[in-house]
């Protein structure tokens, strides 16, 4: 019986310092993909941040543009309608 037991001890001291080289390596590669998210994480909020930026500044780019637009059209019906409606003062001029 004390060698059965023996036995048994012995057994589960080799399954406990298998399962213990195991979960050493499992955690030295947790840490290595922990670290390694981080990593990503950080380029990923940096790139966020950078793209932030340059949507700001198309957005600006953009609204700029159709103002611009807006009143070009503005002016170009001004003129028009200076034109047509007052044909003798533009007469008178030239």
């Amino acid at each position: 019986m004390e060698n059965q037991m023996l036995r048994t001890a012995s057994g589960m001291k080799d399954i406990a310092s298998k399962f213990s080289t195991h979960i050493k390596r499992d955690t030295d590669k947790l840490d290595k993909m922990s670290s390694k998210t981080d990593k990503n994480l950080k380029n990923t909020s940096k790139e966020d941040k950078r793209l932030k930026e340059l949507n700001q500044k198309t957005k600006q780019g953009f609204c700029a543009r159709i103002m611009t637009l807006l009143f070009a059209f503005v002016l170009f019906f001004f003129t028009f309608f200076m034109i047509r409606f007052f044909p003798l003062k533009l007469a008178r001029a030239n």
